[in-house]
């Protein structure tokens, strides 16, 4: 399989921080989202496009490594990459990194559902995302 991915500059915000001036832990999710979001832009299809034709992402487990603190203000990256997907589930891995290397390392598993709540298998116009290809 082709690795799909993208990579996006971002400096923490002093709200998204602790009173150390460390990212909360909490704000990694957000970050994963930022970057399966703009991985998807660049296909040619936006999240809320996606959404308006009846789908949605839920996470199904979420899992973070934190390795080096990432500090407000200073400039980083989120890595996102497509890891794999089957006809059910996708599984996208992430590396946020600054000059000094990989500061945490994480990794989201989804499914998609309608509207109603129903599982359902990927369709095909998130297939083709996922293999790399542009959509628009």
């Amino acid at each position: 399989m082709k690795q799909i991915k993208s990579i996006n500059a971002f400096r923490p915000l002093y709200g998204d921080c602790d009173p150390m001036g460390v990212l909360y832990n909490g704000n990694y999710l957000k970050l994963f989202e930022y970057g399966r979001t703009e991985l998807m832009r660049l296909s040619g299809l936006s999240y809320k496009e996606f959404e308006k034709m009846g789908y949605l992402l839920p996470v199904a487990r979420a899992n973070i490594e934190f390795k080096k603190p990432v500090f407000y203000d200073e400039p980083c990256e989120i890595e996102t990459i497509v890891k794999s997907h089957d006809k059910y589930k996708m599984i996208f891995s992430y590396n946020i990194k600054d000059d000094r290397g990989i500061l945490a390392k994480g990794e989201t598993v989804h499914t998609v559902i309608n509207t109603d709540g129903k599982l359902i298998p990927i369709p095909e116009i998130l297939t083709r995302i996922l293999n790399g290809e542009k959509v628009r």
